[in-house]
């Protein structure tokens, strides 16, 4: 793990990338602001997080580090120890933590816990949707304040150029910055059609749904869209063939044909739009969660 701190000591805000070493998207982000020094209102911790993935271009070496935190120093596998200096590098500073994705070149915001602070963050990073991800487990977010972002496709610099930019929308949010454009500037990878980060003034507040289950298998194909609405006995994959129906109706997230080795991907279900979603009513419903997969017909 690598940690920079520019403009003083003891952050308040911190910057993660690489909590999966196949995505390099953030790395290039940190890499932009470390280059591109602005004057910023606090100081700013950048963390590269796990370097021995990112110089063998795989998600983890042994286990998922974003699904096992808070790690323990002892633990038996590398990403479980370094889960918890992750963690303790971390711990009491509001997060902007950096992925991509193989599901959809659109980005959007990943919580972990609803909160008025959480969702203020995801709404002022400027993506169409929010997702309450709690069902998960084991995130870095579960255990601090602030916000993920998948920023597009794994590799491409449309997903880097997004990500550039989601960290100037973030210390302008947290005022350390007075404009986002104060810190993006020649050098960033343009926008592509698809792929970027929408006009907020036109496109109007954010989408928020949360994840409640699983679905699909291995190998299936997926045929439908991600956040696009799938009908309970609509056909939205492909397995071996035959149509995989849902039993019930969900709105796909992080779901591919390539995302996983176990699952197609997850299900959610849409809450409502920003800023008329109440934290605390969000927060009480996922208290319970439903571990299941849905039933493929």
């Amino acid at each position: 793990m690598r940690v920079y701190d520019i403009g003083g000591d003891d952050p308040s805000y911190a910057v993660v990338a690489c909590l999966h070493g196949d995505e390099p998207c953030g790395l290039r982000a940190v890499e932009y602001v470390r280059e591109h020094r602005r004057p910023l209102a606090e100081p700013l911790r950048l963390v590269v997080a796990n370097e021995r993935a990112v110089e063998a271009g795989v998600r983890a070496v042994e286990t998922d580090l974003n699904r096992v935190f808070p790690g323990d120093p002892d633990g038996d596998s590398y990403e479980s120890r370094l889960a918890a200096e992750v963690l303790d590098a971390v711990a009491g500073r509001t997060v902007l933590d950096l992925h991509s994705t193989v599901s959809a070149a659109e980005p959007f915001v990943v919580i972990g816990t609803a909160t008025d602070r959480t969702l203020e963050l995801a709404a002022a990073t400027g993506t169409d949707h929010v997702v309450e991800a709690s069902y998960l487990g084991g995130g870095l977010l579960a255990h601090v304040d602030g916000v993920a972002v998948e920023c597009g496709y794994k590799g491409t610099d449309a997903a880097a150029g997004n990500a550039i930019r989601v960290v100037a929308r973030f210390l302008a949010a947290v005022d350390l910055l007075d404009e986002p454009a104060d810190l993006v500037e020649s050098g960033v990878p343009p926008a592509e059609p698809g792929h970027e980060l929408p006009d907020r003034a036109t496109t109007g507040p954010p989408t928020v749904y949360r994840i409640v289950g699983e679905t699909g298998r291995a190998g299936d194909e997926f045929r439908g869209e991600n956040f696009g609405h799938v009908a309970a006995g609509e056909t939205f994959a492909v397995r071996d063939g035959e149509p995989v129906i849902a039993a019930e109706s969900f709105y796909p997230v992080l779901m591919s044909t390539d995302g996983y080795d176990d699952k197609l991907g997850f299900r959610a279900q849409r809450v409502g739009r920003l800023p008329e979603v109440d934290a605390g009513t969000l927060s009480d419903r996922v208290h319970v969660r439903e571990r299941t997969t849905v039933s493929d017909e």
